[in-house]
């Protein structure tokens, strides 16, 4: 059995953002964004401002979230996390930058753009970040093993970016 003042240091569900409840609510605002995409929801501008802002939002806060994630004492690989960090910002950067031709000017984005540069830039530090959390290898099929799995990765994100 406990006693009596054990409940009071117990840690509550809103320590950190990592609870039960933000957990819920991050369920219900992608849920909502899910159905809201699904049935057409809203007007083309609106698709226009979610689509780019909206991605801009999501990856900044990822960004904080692996920056504040890399600052805590339990991060055993923290330049891992800081380099997932800068590569999140260079991807909400490079949104940004997009909606604010695409939104606010109401003009196409010039090809080359300040876009162009930071999704360019978001592959390296993800590429880097994922070969520090990846084991040392210690012969030497291990490192073309590495070698190859950092080629497919750049290129996937390469891709994607």
């Amino acid at each position: 059995m406990s006693s009596p003042g054990a409940l009071l240091t117990r840690r509550t569900v809103f320590d950190g953002g990592t609870g039960l409840f933000s957990q819920l609510a991050l369920a219900l605002v992608c849920a909502a964004y899910a159905v809201g995409s699904a049935l057409g929801w809203g007007s083309v501008s609106m698709a226009l401002v979610m689509g780019d802002f909206g991605l801009s939002v999501a990856a900044g806060t990822a960004s904080v979230s692996c920056l504040l994630y890399a600052r805590s004492r339990r991060s055993r690989f923290r330049p891992a996390w800081l380099l997932f960090a800068l590569s999140s910002l260079m991807a909400s950067l490079g949104n940004l930058v997009w909606g604010w031709y695409e939104v606010v000017l109401d003009r196409p984005v010039p090809t080359p753009s300040y876009a162009d540069l930071f999704f360019l830039c978001f592959a390296p530090p993800a590429i880097v970040g994922l070969l520090v959390l990846a084991k040392r290898p210690v012969t030497r099929a291990g490192w073309v093993c590495l070698a190859l799995d950092a080629w497919l990765i750049g290129g996937s994100l390469l891709t994607l970016s």
